[in-house]
């Protein structure tokens, strides 16, 4: 669970029923800010349909520890609707033994409808990511 830009409380498991992609970003990475907006252009792609893009920004831009001030700033300075949480460095799991493992950023990772990873990836490929939740809202 992680706070919003609203400061309320976020759990992906509240999120049954819904496609969700997380996009795990940090402040300071220059991909990940090129993308930011890419949240806004996904969630009016498929309006209507059981989609969200969620930010999750895991280091401001110094590489500390986000907070509701960096996560409203990020939303100010890329002019978003969508949802962003003030992330932190605990969610990294490397091993993979017990979720998606953050390596690089930005790291995608789509979530079904009954909380099961479907695809993730590192990195940023517009087609890839499509294609993926395209076949899961179908």
């Amino acid at each position: 669970t992680f706070k919003d830009q609203n400061d309320v409380d976020w759990s992906l498991y509240d999120q049954h029923g819904k496609l969700t992609l997380l996009d795990f970003s940090t402040m300071w990475c220059s991909v990940c800010n090129n993308i930011a907006a890419k949240g806004d252009e996904f969630e009016l792609r498929y309006a209507g349909q059981p989609f969200q893009w969620i930010t999750v920004l895991v280091d401001d831009s110094a590489g500390s520890e986000v907070d509701l001030a960096d996560v409203q700033i990020w939303i100010a300075a890329h002019g978003l609707s969508s949802t962003v949480l003030a992330g932190d460095r605990s969610i990294i799991d490397v091993t993979a033994a017990d979720g998606y493992p953050i390596t690089s950023w930005p790291t995608l990772v789509l979530v079904g409808e009954e909380m099961e990873i479907l695809a993730g990836w590192h990195g940023w490929n517009e087609s890839w990511v499509t294609t993926a939740i395209e076949q899961h809202l179908n």
